[in-house]
């Protein structure tokens, strides 16, 4: 009976999302500023049944690394719920470039993540691009 009991728990964890990973999770390539051509690898992954995202680096407007990029690490999305059916809602993203955090949401598009956020009526959204899952 303890056998049959640890096989169905087994296949309930292994079949879980939280367990299997989400679709969204991977690196994704932000929007390319308008302002200064650069643009960065945010790494999105599962979180305590949530999604959450990090910033892995950060590129110059000529493609490069920017290796003293003081955001590098920080998170970056985070509280983000799963809906089930490629899209998120209610979590939190973090904009570097005006140190603003807004109340976002997602929509996953084959390799194309779109992603919102508001604060005080004022809304933002951009299309990141799969780079890798």
């Amino acid at each position: 009976m303890k056998k049959i009991l640890g096989i169905i728990a087994w296949a309930i964890l292994t079949a879980s999302p939280v367990f299997a990973g989400d679709p969204s999770n991977g690196i994704w390539k932000t929007a390319v500023s308008e302002e200064t051509g650069s643009w960065l690898h945010v790494k999105v992954y599962d979180c305590d049944g949530l999604i959450c995202g990090e910033i892995l680096d950060a590129y110059t407007s000529d493609g490069k690394i920017s290796e003293d990029y003081e955001h590098k690490g920080k998170p970056i999305i985070w509280n983000m719920q799963i809906n089930g059916d490629g899209t998120y809602k209610k979590g939190k993203i973090w904009n570097p470039t005006n140190d603003k955090t807004y109340s976002s949401k997602m929509a996953l598009d084959g390799t194309s993540l779109d992603v919102s956020g508001c604060v005080w009526g004022l809304c933002q959204a951009q299309t990141w691009e799969r780079v890798s899952d």
